[in-house]
């Protein structure tokens, strides 16, 4: 047990380890536990499986920036996870858009780099009292989502409430996460603008355009995503309704440039990558949809990426989104030396239907592997097999 109202174990996540150790020792004489985390995954493996009272993270921690990484833990479902006080760990100078995201995030401190032992006791001791208050919260949130669960959406609103009057902002963005859930969009938006009476905090501003994004009114979305932008770029959920935004009001360079800001602060997150470059082309901007390609994966993870997912599909029956996902990659990089591989798994994943046209398909698709790999010898005798079981359908 900590001494003085201290947490028992904080987490320290920063590449440079000499952070945690210089405060390790001293903080050992509270009884306060100090683990680090160097890296991504380590990060992530800790934060989900360890137990800490308070998690410190570096502002520019890398690859991914410290608010971003705060955003993706935060969406743990359990609840001693979600009430986690996080502690920001900065230099004496950062840009405005930080400290407005860190505003806009809600309930997260900053601490300046490099700190004492003295320096850090005053955060230690709040974070206990912060965290009592989120635990509160965090349990009214999932009474609040039980009952949703349960088709009771004016008990969840009543809970909503309830953690207004300890919170007004998070019991807020309970509100408008429970209407979200339950897609009564237009409640969204009212609930939002009610709360824009009361307050400018940029959450609101930007949960209006998360509505206004959701009930198809985009042109009227524009407004408030991208005032709520100007304050804060560097917001996940925003950057996404961004982008959903302007691909419907026809304007793909500017969506295309909100994914790229997506990618640059989620660079771990490679299944986002593509489904942002598969929204680009399902909606008619191929060209664009090879640019993001080209400046964001090299080639081979194209490949790699989509053979892994054709193949789970392919494992799972689901054939023809095998195919789809294959032939994603000959969109995305025509002209790549490695295509014999996804044409390859095209041609295999056509057999499975037996059928004739599919064949002559298969058939199409191992002469172009042939092309760009003559040596296959694998893919000729596939071929071969193909075109002696067409020569029979043909002859019966």
């Amino acid at each position: 047990m900590a001494k003085d109202n201290l947490p028992g174990s904080i987490l320290i996540i920063d590449d440079d380890s000499t952070v945690g150790q210089a405060i390790a020792g001293p903080l050992a004489n509270y009884e306060v536990q100090v683990e680090n985390a160097q890296d991504l995954d380590t990060a992530i493996y800790q934060f989900n499986n360890g137990d800490f009272d308070a998690v410190f993270v570096e502002l520019d921690f890398a690859p991914l920036h410290g608010l971003a990484l705060i955003q993706k833990l935060r969406k743990n479902k359990d609840i001693n996870k979600r009430s986690t006080p996080f502690i920001i760990m900065s230099g004496k100078t950062r840009p405005k858009s930080d400290d407005n995201l860190i505003k806009e995030l809600l309930d997260i401190e900053v601490i300046i780099k490099p700190f004492t032992l003295v320096q850090i006791l005053p955060y230690l001791s709040r974070s206990m009292a912060a965290r009592q208050e989120a635990l509160k919260v965090e349990g009214i949130r999932a009474q609040a989502f039980e009952a949703l669960e349960a088709n009771d959406l004016d008990k969840a609103i009543a809970e909503a409430n309830k953690a207004k009057s300890l919170n007004e902002a998070r019991g807020n963005i309970i509100l408008f996460e429970l209407y979200d859930e339950a897609k009564e969009y237009k409640k969204g938006l009212d609930a939002a603008n009610e709360a824009l009476k009361k307050s400018s905090l940029v959450n609101y501003t930007s949960w209006k355009g998360h509505f206004l994004c959701k009930l198809n009114e985009h042109k009227a979305a524009a407004a408030p995503l991208e005032e709520a932008y100007e304050s804060s770029p560097h917001h996940i959920k925003r950057l996404e309704n961004m982008v959903e935004t302007y691909l419907k009001l026809d304007e793909p360079e500017k969506a295309y440039m909100k994914m790229i800001e997506l990618i640059e602060i989620c660079p771990e997150s490679e299944s986002m990558k593509f489904d942002l470059m598969a929204k680009l082309q399902d909606s008619d901007n191929l060209e664009l949809a090879r640019k993001l390609c080209k400046a964001t994966t090299k080639p081979m993870d194209v490949i790699r990426y989509y053979n892994n997912l054709g193949v789970q599909f392919s494992k799972e029956g689901k054939h023809n989104d095998a195919i789809e996902a294959y032939r994603r990659a000959l969109t995305f990089i025509p002209k790549f030396k490695e295509n014999y591989r996804i044409h390859y798994n095209i041609a295999l994943a056509l057999t499975k239907s037996k059928t004739r046209s599919a064949y002559q398909e298969a058939a199409i698709s191992l002469t172009e592997c042939i092309k760009l790999k003559p040596d296959f010898t694998k893919a000729k005798n596939t071929l071969e097999s193909i075109n002696k079981a067409l020569n029979k359908k043909k002859a019966s």
